[in-house]
Order: C-alpha cells, then sequence, then structure tokens
C-alpha cells in the first residue's frame, strides 16, 4: 500500500472515530434530555408549600399568598383553607418579574 492510501485510510478511520464519539455525544444529550424531562414531570406530583417557595426565591410568604390568591399561582388540588401548596412543577417556574407585572395590570 502507497502513503497516499494509507493517508486516506487514516483520514477515514479517523473520520469514522470522530463521528462515533459525536454521535455518542449526542445520544448522551438526548438521554439527559429525556431524564430531565421525567424529573420535571414529576415535579407535578410534589406538593411544594408557600414557606418553601418564599425560601426558594428570596420572597416574603404574604407575596406568595397574594400571587395565590389573585389567580397568578395556581394552588395544587390537595390545598385548603388552612394550608396552600403548589405543584412542584409550577414552583420551580416561577417567574416573578411576570407575576409583579401582572398583579399591577389586575
Amino acid at each position: 500500500m502507497n502513503d497516499a492510501n494509507t493517508m486516506i485510510m487514516l483520514n477515514q478511520r479517523q473520520f469514522l472515530d470522530m463521528m462515533k464519539e459525536a454521535v455518542s455525544e449526542e445520544v448522551t444529550k438526548v438521554v439527559a434530555s429525556y431524564k430531565i424531562v421525567q424529573q420535571v414531570n414529576r415535579l407535578h406530583e410534589v406538593r411544594v408549600t408557600v414557606s418553601m417557595i418564599a425560601e426558594m426565591y428570596a420572597k416574603s410568604e404574604q407575596t406568595i399568598r397574594k400571587y395565590v390568591r389573585l389567580g397568578l399561582i395556581p394552588q395544587h388540588k390537595h390545598s385548603t383553607d388552612a394550608k396552600i401548596f403548589i405543584n412542584g412543577d409550577v414552583a420551580f417556574n416561577l417567574d416573578f418579574d411576570k407575576l409583579r407585572r401582572e398583579s399591577r395590570a389586575l
């Protein structure tokens, strides 16, 4: 085999190795994304209290309760008059700038 053929074979081998690595990385990303989606879907089942949200976002409990009372933050189905719960997926995706703007518009 001459040097040109050897070089072409090496380049093909390198190319295939690079493609395998790229595909492997993409598969890893897809699997990771799928796992994140599964975890977020599970968050919907989690009940988060007003005090937990207040602590997570460094906001007062009164602020969180106000947004719930205004209907800007939906309550978990197991909330009562004595205890307000929020779905975990909602709690982890709150945008307080948006909530503030929406509350002023009411």
